[in-house]
């Protein structure tokens, strides 16, 4: 006599898993799933670099804010450093483009230097530094964006010295 067919169907976050046989296949199936997928998800998941967009929202409130031409730094420019200035514009462009207010996460070294009011020899080395510290990635020729370190680190190192100025 055959055995009886079991499917059981495992949802752990993104993960999911399908068992099907007898009993005794699905049952060393699922506790396997549980003894070995699970946990190392979850170190996966310690260990992976996100960013939690209403916290980073929340964190840039009064410092930013997103208008229709674009990406607007709210603060003194005479008291936010150059290197901060281009970083708060490219993380505007990113949650400009996870809110879906902007159609890209990019923005140009031209319009870079025409927001920071200064120079191409002012504004290209600093975008040399921020890549070299790896907060931003330069795409194709003329383009920059924010990193996922960036955001990090920016918002750990800079933001609290920038809401003290917003207020």
């Amino acid at each position: 006599m055959e055995k009886p067919q079991i499917t059981v169907h495992v949802k752990y976050g993104d993960v999911e898993q399908t068992f099907t046989g007898d009993i005794d296949e699905v049952w060393a199936g699922v506790n396997r799933f549980f003894s070995q997928v699970i946990p190392t998800f979850e170190i996966a998941k310690r260990l992976t670099l996100t960013v939690d967009l209403p916290e980073l929202v929340e964190q840039l409130e009064g410092i930013i804010t997103l208008a229709p031409e674009g990406v607007e730094i709210l603060l003194d420019r005479k008291k936010v450093s150059d290197r901060d200035f281009l970083t708060l514009c490219l993380v505007g462009a990113y949650v400009g483009y996870r809110m879906g207010f902007l159609d890209a996460d990019t923005i140009s070294r031209d319009e870079l230097q025409r927001k920071l009011g200064k120079t191409a020899k002012i504004t290209s080395p600093r975008l040399s530094e921020l890549t070299r510290l790896r907060w931003v990635e330069k795409v194709g020729e003329d383009y920059y964006r924010i990193t996922t370190l960036g955001l990090k680190k920016f918002l750990a190192e800079r933001v609290p010295r920038l809401r003290g100025l917003a207020a």
